[in-house]
Formats: C-alpha cells, sequence, structure tokens
C-alpha cells in the first residue's frame, strides 16, 4: 500500500514496542523524517509506545510541538 492509500483510511496506528525500536521513536520524537510520516489521514495518527521503545525519546529530546505524551503504568 502506498502512503497515499494509506492516508485515505478513517484511522491509522501505530505500534512500537520493545528496546530495537527506541531509536526510531527518538528519531520521530524529535521531528525526523521518516516514511511513516508520509501517512497522514485527516483524522490524525496515533502511536502507542510502550517503556522499553519510549525511554530514549522521553529521556533525550525536547518534544515535537504537535506531540501529546502521557506517562504511566504499561500493562503488558
Amino acid at each position: 500500500l502506498t502512503p497515499w492509500a494509506l492516508s485515505q483510511t478513517p484511522q491509522i496506528l501505530f505500534l512500537a514496542t520493545g528496546s530495537g525500536k527506541a531509536e526510531a521513536v527518538a528519531a520521530w520524537y524529535r521531528g525526523a523524517y521518516l516514511p511513516a510520516a508520509t501517512i497522514m489521514p485527516t483524522s490524525g495518527v496515533e502511536v502507542y509506545v510502550d517503556a522499553a521503545a519510549w525511554t530514549e525519546a522521553a529521556t533525550t529530546y525536547p518534544a515535537h510541538p504537535d506531540m501529546r505524551s502521557c506517562q504511566g503504568d504499561i500493562d503488558a
């Protein structure tokens, strides 16, 4: 599927889990270009990350202005 086709869907959800995704999540968090960023449905995109994938982004980089974050326990 192309980014255009995916952008036509009513909802997009990205799920990043594990420490192997920490670098990619940190890049996304600081606003770096990622191919997934070209998927832009009118309803927006939801991104869910677990604690292992979030650690580097949350502690190293300032938040991108369009992002909201929440803290709390993540049940596996």
